[in-house]
């Protein structure tokens, strides 16, 4: 298996391709991180506390919540993107493992947001749409975007298969051992049980039985079918529809929203990478609308054009160099083809980049455009320094340095840990779908089998987020005889 592993590294870690989906990603998973603590954070009597508001939890936790959204603010933001990601990851196992979330957070949802960020800890999601790679280019008053905005498809692919692949394997092989899924309903059951349903009215969808019966008949092929067939590039827009529909479909028709949320939001990593470079020719200008000139010798103009240029998304403005520039900022030219500089300047700029239109409203106010231009030149520029800056790093960077130097040796290391890795989610799926569906744990010729593999099993749900995904199966809803108002 290793040299299989190893042999599929070769052939696609030097292909190549455009970052913005991990960004995208990265932003819509700190997105869930902040959201998800906000709720802790209001709830935190209820959830922390021994006694709710009586016998109070450990004061400090309020503090950590608010540093950890702040953690969820960097991701979204793109700013100290490698420091954010470890740090979400600690705080994860953290509150996990050491809080009362250990009880009330039991689930799916946990355990993939510990996957997810595990991951994102190696992944080189500062590459685009980053206040990292911002902060570098006004650093180095570097006009040109940097070469190294792709990366290898490797890092689209590696999460896709552990935190995609195995987890529909895993939830599929469960699905087997309970009748109602085999029956066609697993898909009807969870939504029509009163722990479990959405606050929306979807009687009218829950009742149509051939459609249900389609439906989980539905999810259990598309969950079968997936890690063999994902990867096919005629297949993958059919299997990216159907699993954001199902994920979607999640968030509505159930009260786990942000495991249903944070699904629908993975796929973003799941949409064919040159896809996003055709959207962002398709939403750009075929032609800049205004020009912008400045003095490429004056650092504070050199900044301003960065600026604008990291925040124009759709390409509507054009910068050109003008060494001959007299004025004290960057200029446009009106329909005159006379120059404007100051507040008509930005209130131009803004106007073009359609979402900041606002702003450009707010310049051409009489009497605010130019104070809020004098209170900006009024701010002092930020020092020169006379030393070259490091471009933002991650780990993904240091271990493409070592591919560089090393490629054998790399490949050799790298497909020993995604084996190892592979073992790891073998080791819970047949654990769990297998020795204890069949009670095997019971019998004391395999106990020393089952014990390791209990311990192992711990340890990888513990700190790789591998869980077995027997959810919604029969055992499931036992016990649920009565409801109580």
């Amino acid at each position: 298996m290793r040299q299989f592993i190893a042999k599929l590294i070769k052939q696609h870690i030097n292909t190549t391709v455009p970052a913005t989906g991990l960004a995208i990603f990265r932003c819509l998973y700190g997105l869930i991180v902040f959201q998800e603590v906000i709720f802790l954070l209001f709830f935190r009597h209820l959830i922390f506390d021994p006694i709710p508001f009586i016998d109070n939890a450990y004061p400090l936790i309020p503090l950590f919540l608010i540093f950890w959204a702040f953690i969820g603010l960097c991701l979204i933001v793109g700013r100290y993107c490698q420091f954010a990601t470890i740090s979400n990851y600690l705080l994860w196992l953290v509150f996990l493992n050491f809080t009362p979330m250990r009880h009330e957070f039991s689930g799916g949802f946990d355990q993939f947001m510990i996957a997810c960020g595990f991951l994102l800890i190696f992944l080189p999601i500062n590459r685009v749409w980053s206040l990292d790679l911002l902060y570098y280019r006004l650093r180095n008053l570097t006009i040109n975007l940097p070469k190294t905005q792709d990366v290898s498809i490797l890092c689209y692919y590696l999460p896709i298969i552990f935190c995609l692949c195995f987890l529909y394997a895993d939830s599929a092989i469960h699905k087997l051992w309970a009748e109602h899924w085999l029956n066609g309903l697993g898909a009807w059951l969870p939504s029509s049980h009163p722990y479990y349903i959405s606050a929306l009215d979807l009687s009218w969808l829950l009742n149509n039985k051939l459609l249900q019966q389609c439906l989980g008949y539905l999810i259990i092929i598309f969950q079968f079918t997936f890690p063999f067939f994902i990867f096919r590039r005629h297949l993958q827009p059919l299997f990216l529809i159907i699993g954001a529909s199902l994920h979607l479909g999640i968030t509505l028709s159930l009260n786990i929203y942000p495991f249903g949320l944070i699904m629908f939001f993975f796929y973003a990593l799941v949409v064919p990478p040159h896809w996003w470079r055709l959207l962002k020719k398709k939403i750009s200008y075929n032609a800049s609308l205004v020009t912008v000139f400045f003095q490429p010798d004056n650092p504070s103009q050199v900044r301003q054009i960065i600026l604008i240029q990291h925040f124009d998304f759709f390409k509507a403005i054009q910068f050109q160099a003008d060494p001959h520039n007299n004025f004290q900022s960057i200029y446009t030219l009106n329909k005159q083809q006379q120059p404007c500089s100051g507040h008509l300047t930005y209130a131009a700029i803004f106007w073009h980049m359609r979402y900041t239109l606002p702003l450009s409203l707010a310049l051409i106010t009489p009497g605010l455009g130019p104070l809020i231009i004098k209170k900006q030149s009024t701010i002092k520029p930020p020092k020169q320094n006379h030393y070259p800056i490091s471009p933002p790093t991650v780990l993904y960077d240091a271990l493409h340095h070592q591919y560089l130097n090393h490629p054998i040796q790399f490949i050799y290391k790298f497909s020993k840990i995604l084996c190892f890795l592979a073992l790891l989610q073998l080791n819970s799926t047949i654990n769990y779908a297998f020795l204890y569906r069949l009670n095997l744990h019971e019998n004391p010729t395999l106990s020393p089998l089952t014990n390791a593999s209990n311990i192992i099993c711990v340890l990888s749900h513990t700190f790789l987020g591998i869980t077995p995904h027997a959810l919604y199966l029969h055992d499931h809803f036992q016990g649920y005889n009565r409801i109580l108002a």
